[in-house]
């Protein structure tokens, strides 16, 4: 993934003609935007989140937003068990 130097986005479309699945790409989104992003020259310039439908998977665009944001891996089952926390609270 190398454009010469040319700034670029790491981008994901979640979905198709306002199809939503249930589930996301998250553990390769965090895994691929951190490589990218502390890869040596890299012009990693930001995020491009692209549905085609929207408010079908909330945990996964906020996940897949919070990426622009993070200066270390994400810890996936952390990142899950602090969302869950934060949306629905403590049991």
């Amino acid at each position: 993934t190398t454009w010469h130097g040319a700034p670029y986005a790491f981008g994901t479309i979640p979905n198709f003609g306002g199809h939503t699945t249930v589930g996301a790409n998250t553990a390769v989104w965090a895994e691929r935007f951190d490589r990218w992003r502390t890869k040596p020259g890299s012009a990693l310039a930001g995020i491009a989140y692209l549905p085609e439908g929207t408010g079908g998977n909330p945990v996964a665009y906020e996940l897949f937003t919070e990426l622009a944001w993070r200066s270390a891996p994400v810890d996936h089952c952390a990142w899950f068990a602090a969302y869950a926390e934060r949306r629905y609270g403590r049991p």
